[in-house]
């Protein structure tokens, strides 16, 4: 099971054994002294005293229900807040996860910042393995950051998230000892899981948060094209053309040099995105090509210009992706532990849109050998 973070929160209890031992004494000197004015006496100090021991132990209570958390922030987190929303912890490593409401939230708005956390309610423990640990009940939350586009304080629909947290929170009480030898302790804790396997206790005041799915909001391309460049040009087309879809203009249609980059920057027009099969979610896809500028007016027109070839990588067609922000959460963790990108990135046109790297993505070939497929 994959578990990230901690928590625990010890609950004082009143302690009866001193009041025991009062009322022992007060019947000893009742025993001892013959006046009946002395047993209430006795009775009514013990009363009192027992007052006191319960008005302290409520100040205790109320001390020790909110604990304060710590986040430190890296990337581009402005204007955004940060949620811990409960997790089931039974659905981790399982599809989908299931998720319930925020717990706890507060803007970020520094490197650094806190949140004052209550204990979960008991309805937000799961006891996650009762057959192997029975009686160890856990509450997980998983950190985030959205954009608080209406400043409503909580994330509304549309809203972006941009970062997930490497560490998860987790409540833990109950019999905990299978998770005690890794240091867990009956309280917050952050936590970690190594390759291994083997869980790694962090920091409560300093959990790291990055805004690591923020949009890459610009991408260049390039390569090398070595045939005869007379009328020649290169654009880029939006996938949905290869679908049958309209759409309104081409991002980039400029000319072929031997030595040539493409750069896209910004989010596409709306009407650039649809779902690609090879994608699964909605996209959009710009696959370059050359094409022969038959009329010579500057410009592609798919009832004249001949088209030429594509930009590969090897012998596979190259393509820049755009991946909008996700709005959910479920789809946000999706492409972190994918370690997919949001914004533009570039991929070849296989079976797994498989992403390549900027050295990669500028040394692209256009030759008689690369063909564009299908996608």
């Amino acid at each position: 099971m994959r578990l990230f973070i901690l928590a625990a929160l010890p609950l004082l209890a009143c302690d009866g054994s001193a009041d025991s031992a009062d009322f022992g004494a007060d019947s000893g000197d009742s025993a001892a002294d013959s006046a009946d004015t002395d047993t209430d006496t006795d009775t009514d100090t013990d009363t009192d005293t027992d007052t006191d021991t319960d008005t302290d132990t409520d100040t205790d209570t109320d001390t020790d229900t909110d604990t304060t958390l710590g986040f430190d922030l890296t990337g581009e987190y402005g204007g955004t807040r940060i949620e811990l929303r409960w997790l089931d912890p039974v659905s981790i490593g399982q599809e989908p996860l299931v998720y319930g409401d925020a717990f706890v939230e507060v803007d970020a708005s520094a490197d650094h910042v806190t949140v004052s956390a209550p204990a979960p309610d008991a309805s937000l423990l799961v006891e996650v393995n009762p057959e192997d640990a029975p009686g160890m009940f856990l509450a997980t939350f998983f950190p985030a950051l959205y954009t608080d586009v209406d400043a409503s304080g909580a994330h509304d629909e549309g809203e972006s998230y941009v970062g997930v947290g490497m560490e998860w929170l987790v409540y833990a009480t109950g019999d905990i000892s299978p998770l005690a030898m890794f240091g867990v302790v009956e309280g917050w804790n952050s936590m970690t899981i190594g390759s291994d396997g083997i869980p790694v206790v962090g920091d409560i005041t300093a959990v790291p948060v990055s805004a690591n799915l923020f949009p890459v909001q610009e991408l260049t391309i390039g390569g090398t094209y070595a045939g005869d460049r007379d009328g020649m040009r290169i654009v880029v087309s939006p996938g949905i053309a290869f679908a049958g879809g309209e759409y309104p203009a081409l991002l980039i249609d400029q000319p072929l040099d031997s030595e040539w980059t493409l750069t896209l920057s910004g989010e596409p027009p709306e009407e650039h995105m649809y779902e690609p099969a090879l994608i699964g979610s909605a996209a959009a896809v710009e696959v370059p090509y050359t094409y022969s500028d038959t009329d010579g007016d500057g410009a592609y027109d798919a009832t004249v210009d001949v088209v030429g070839n594509a930009a590969c990588a090897g012998t596979t067609p190259a393509a820049m992706l755009w991946t909008p922000s996700p709005t959910e959460l479920a789809r946000a963790t999706t492409i972190f532990f994918a370690s997919g990108t949001v914004g533009w990135s570039a991929i070849v046109l296989d079976a797994d849109a498989t992403p390549i790297d900027a050295g990669t993505a500028n040394s692209l070939e256009i030759t008689p050998d690369c063909v564009q497929g299908a996608f």
